[in-house]
Parts: C-alpha cells; sequence; structure tokens
C-alpha cells in the first residue's frame, strides 16, 4: 500500500481510494472552494520502459480527453498538474458510488426503468462527449458509476481519442473485449457509432445478467463480436417489452450505418 502524502499540490490528502498497477486514487479536500475531491497520481510514469511510456500517455490523453468535458453525466476534472515527479488529477468525488459491475449479476440486476433512464443518461453524456471531438473508445460497466442518487457518471477517458488531435493519442488494440464493437476488434477505425455499440453491450448485460457475447477464449469472442447475433433479451428475460430489445439489437448492429 502506497504511503499516504500529506498534500498533493495544493489538496490536502485524507485517504486512500484505490490502487492499482498504473496509480493509486486518493480522497482529498480542497480548501480553495471547500470541496471533496478524488486525486488520481500515476505511479508507473518514472522510466523509460515502453509501460511507463504508455501509463504516461494515457494519464495525460485522460486529463486533455475529460478535461474538456462539462455535462452531468460525465466525471469532471478539477485540474491537473505534477506534484513530487508524478502526474496527478483532481477530480470530481462522488461520494457513495459504485460501478455499474455490480448490477451486471442475475441475482442483482436494477428494475428495467432504472436501466432504461440510466442509459438514457450515459447516451446523452457520449452525445455531447462526440460533439466535443471526444471519443471514449472504452465504454463498459466498470466506467460507469451509479451516484447514490441514482445518475450515471461516465469515467475513465484514459483510451479516449480527440478527433483530429493526435499527438497524445492512445494507439493500438486497447479497450474491453465483451463490450467491444465489431470494428474495434478488428482494429478498424473507431467512430462515434462505435461507442453506442459498446453502451448496447452495457445495456444488454445490465438487463440480462450476462453480456451479449461471451467465449472462453479471446479468440472466440472476437469471433462472435464480429459474426454473430446475440440472443434476444426477452428470450433471457421475458418480462423485457420486445421494443426496448429493438433498440438495444440496433445499438447492437454489426453495420455501423445501421446503429
Amino acid at each position: 500500500m502506497a504511503q499516504i502524502p500529506e498534500k498533493i499540490g495544493k489538496f490536502e490528502v485524507l485517504s486512500i481510494l484505490g490502487q492499482g498497477s498504473m496509480g493509486v486514487v486518493y480522497k482529498g479536500h480542497d480548501s480553495y472552494v471547500d470541496r471533496p475531491v478524488a486525486i488520481k497520481v500515476a505511479t508507473n510514469t518514472g522510466g523509460d520502459s515502453e509501460a511507463s511510456d504508455l501509463a504516461h500517455r494515457m494519464f495525460v490523453n485522460e486529463a486533455r480527453s475529460a478535461g474538456r468535458l462539462d455535462h452531468p453525466n460525465i466525471l469532471k476534472v478539477y485540474e491537473a498538474g505534477e506534484a513530487n515527479d508524478e502526474p496527478y488529477m483532481a477530480m470530481e468525488y462522488v461520494e457513495g458510488a459504485d460501478t455499474l459491475r455490480s448490477y451486471c449479476r442475475e441475482d442483482a440486476l436494477l428494475p428495467i426503468n432504472e436501466v432504461v433512464r440510466l442509459i438514457r443518461q450515459c447516451a446523452d453524456a457520449l452525445d455531447y462527449a462526440h460533439k466535443s471531438g471526444v471519443l471514449h473508445r472504452d465504454i463498459k460497466p466498470a466506467n460507469i458509476m451509479m451516484t447514490k442518487d441514482g445518475n450515471a457518471k461516465i469515467g475513465d477517458f484514459g483510451i479516449a481519442r480527440r478527433v483530429g488531435v493526435d499527438q497524445t493519442q492512445i494507439v493500438g488494440w486497447f479497450g474491453s473485449p465483451l463490450y467491444m464493437s465489431p470494428e474495434q476488434a478488428q482494429d478498424s477505425e473507431l467512430t462515434q457509432q462505435s461507442d453506442l455499440f459498446s453502451l448496447g453491450s452495457v445495456t444488454y448485460e445490465l438487463l440480462a445478467g450476462t453480456p451479449p457475447f461471451a467465449a472462453k477464449g479471446l479468440t472466440g469472442l472476437i469471433h462472435k463480436v464480429v459474426n454473430e447475433d446475440p440472443e434476444p433479451l426477452f428470450e433471457k428475460r421475458p418480462e423485457i417489452p420486445k421494443v426496448l430489445w429493438n433498440v438495444v439489437r440496433k445499438m447492437l448492429e454489426k453495420d455501423l450505418g445501421a446503429r
């Protein structure tokens, strides 16, 4: 466990919220405006290795991509900088939030109307991001928070692409295979509809408790994403209206132009 610093930049550090291979997230306090913040610090950026370079580029990419967005359903980045030779971001702190990953099980499903409301919020947030020139490229349940008030917050823009800007663009095969669009699985050019496909996969899993495409290995999974249609939702959960399934099915169209 990382040692907790007293301050990062101008922010007082209160506790550790989480820690991973690329960094640590602290709960902090901004005394200038008297508000809590989440402080993400990249701790794997100090060397010349490929992993360190990637971690640094992803961090800068997230700060620049998410930092330009201001939407109630997107996790807000307040400030970015460097402290103790490590880059950091101060972000919106959401008390009592959980990710949608917690509701992607058959024994923990949300009510259908609640799923529809959350996905509408996510779709509105993505529409705003796309109009602002940002593709997320990694929409999945773990990157969507639900606040204690029941509202969605999209986060983690680490592999986002800013349209027309490539100096910090993260290139290569990144993302979460269970939620990838066919074009992403084939390492083809992504569009706004690619994020829509991923959101459709999240919607399907929230409604059914299982992802739309599943296989034992990555090769089999990619084959299904690219070539096969998912089982209709109303066959897995009879109370789901067919009109809702038609919307989700359209989000999961293989053809970009049909989505």
